[in-house]
């Protein structure tokens, strides 16, 4: 009896480990007048991946590049936009990087700085 409580998990583990559906992301690498008529390719993202958009603006120079990123290793480069993307002093300097993480499909579909005020 307990053998067949055994299999039984094991089959259902293997029927739902076939369910759960991977992160489609936008990936690839544009600037600036690319961004105008250029696409952004797809991929399958890895477990425990989410969407990340990185925005760089150097010397008025925009260029945008999206991937699949560990999802924490993303979060923890989001927070540093706080510094690197909205304060003051790089706002006004030559260099200016944004991170963005999402986790839903194709949610990264976007090329502008973030209002961090929404």
């Amino acid at each position: 009896m307990e053998f067949m409580k055994i299999l039984g998990t094991l089959l259902l583990i293997a029927t739902f480990s076939g369910c759960v559906s991977s992160l489609s992301c936008y990936v690839g690498s544009l600037s600036d007048n690319d961004l105008v008529n250029g696409t952004f390719n797809t991929q399958e993202c890895n477990e425990n991946q989410v969407c990340m958009t990185k925005i760089e603006v150097n010397q008025g120079m925009k260029t945008v590049i999206k991937m699949c990123k560990n999802e924490q290793a993303c979060n923890t480069q989001q927070g540093q936009n706080t510094v690197q993307c909205y304060a003051w002093s790089f706002l006004r300097s030559s260099l200016r990087v944004c991170r963005y993480c999402c986790k839903t499909e194709l949610c990264n579909n976007f090329s502008d700085i973030k209002d961090p005020r929404k």
